[in-house]
């Protein structure tokens, strides 16, 4: 999120979800195309592109947010090649590099059925100051919620 003066937030409130509720109703709202309220909070911004972490932080306000305090973004998995699985991840002229092969996330309320996976990447470029120096968490949901229907979307959840 981006510090309150760059979205519309109720005074008094502040934007820390839980890993659940980041996936059940941001994004899956978002991959459906279902309207939720507060849907200015994570902006759009393509993470994998020509900016370095530090231009996009300071360009999203991220010098304003509190302690604790994150940035968040919808942004678009790009892949290697059309037909292959693998994603590139570049960004700037470094790239996110895995750390880990992602936590599955469930739902609280329902016995904890898989929502998706979280992902930690650290950024790599050795010929950095900043190599190793910043994080992000990758959401993305479980296949059973999104499934595949010729050119579109359908969502479920149930």
């Amino acid at each position: 999120m981006a510090p309150c003066e760059y979205v519309d937030v109720p005074i008094g409130f502040k934007f820390h979800p839980s890993d659940d509720e980041l996936l059940r109703y941001y994004l899956l709202n978002k991959v459906c195309g279902t309207p939720f309220m507060y849907s200015n909070v994570v902006p759009e911004f393509n993470l994998y592109g020509k900016k370095e972490p530090w231009d996009i932080w300071n360009d999203f306000g991220g010098q304003k947010l509190e302690k604790g305090e994150d940035l968040y973004f919808f942004t678009k998995l790009k892949l290697v090649t059309s037909k292959g699985s693998l994603v590139a991840r570049t960004i700037g002229n470094g790239t996110w590099k895995g750390e880990d092969r992602g936590t599955m996330v469930g739902d609280p309320a329902k016995k904890n059925k898989p929502l998706g996976l979280c992902k930690r990447f650290r950024y790599e470029n050795d010929k950095s100051d900043q190599h190793g120096r910043w994080i992000m968490h990758e959401y993305s949901l479980h296949p059973s919620l999104v499934k595949p229907h010729s050119n579109s979307n359908t969502c479920g959840g149930d």
